[in-house]
């Protein structure tokens, strides 16, 4: 937690010095949250580029599941063949995440208490409302807008990485528990909410556009690979 505290320490200092150029905590919340895209890009590189091997090792997975499906040794032993063969990390999918934690911790401990940072963020507006005011007291329409924009806009980032079925049940939780989330949090986290999530449909289309496809395995999914060869 002190690390965390930290953290929302130098975020403040980096908002109430944008906040001085702009003279707006909603537009400064929304240029903070574009720079830390910005810098943790790397890390958002490599989880994109994770999350399509992912989907073009997910068809051989399934194939695995099936021809294994009564014997779930063998089946672990043919996942992790595969894993290798396709260069594969399970967990070089989570490193990006646990490095951004952080950040996002520091960041969201700010935007709730800003005031115990010494962020003079009480009775400031954005779009006519209250930024350090909770959402769903603001009036039904604010309350409406801002719920809708946040399940659109978590429902379309959600179907980016949806790569299997399994998956798919959190295409449509995902979005009702965010924008549930949404309602009970100050506008200046909403702020952050959405501008977070739209960023990151940007940054996942120009990565889609710029980045080559993952190399693929040579090898087919099953325990005869290599033996023709």
């Amino acid at each position: 937690m002190n690390q965390i505290g930290a953290i929302a320490k130098v975020m403040a200092v980096i908002l109430e010095f944008i906040n001085g150029l702009v003279q707006n905590y909603g537009i400064s919340i929304i240029l903070v949250t574009l720079l830390l895209k910005v810098v943790l890009l790397p890390t958002g590189i490599k989880q994109h580029r994770y999350m399509k091997k992912n989907r073009v090792l997910q068809p051989k997975l399934k194939a695995l599941q099936e021809k294994y499906k009564g014997n779930p040794e063998e089946l672990q032993k043919q996942q992790m063949e595969l894993m290798k063969r396709e260069n594969m990390n399970p967990f070089s999918g989570c490193l990006p995440l646990l490095l951004q934690m952080p950040i996002f911790f520091g960041w969201f401990t700010l935007l709730r208490n800003p005031e115990t940072y010494g962020v003079a963020m009480a009775g400031t507006k954005f779009l006519g409302l209250e930024l350090s005011t909770i959402v769903s007291q603001q009036g039904t329409l604010a309350l409406v807008v801002i719920v809708v924009i946040t399940a659109l806009s978590t429902y379309w980032q959600q179907a980016q990485v949806s790569a299997d079925a399994s998956q798919k049940g959190m295409l449509y939780i995902m979005p009702l528990f965010m924008a549930w989330i949404t309602a009970t949090l100050p506008f200046g986290l909403a702020v952050y909410w959405m501008s977070n999530t739209i960023f990151g449909i940007a940054q996942h289309y120009g990565l889609e556009l710029f980045l080559k496809d993952p190399p693929r395995g040579n090898e087919p999914a099953n325990e005869n690979s290599g033996k023709n060869k």
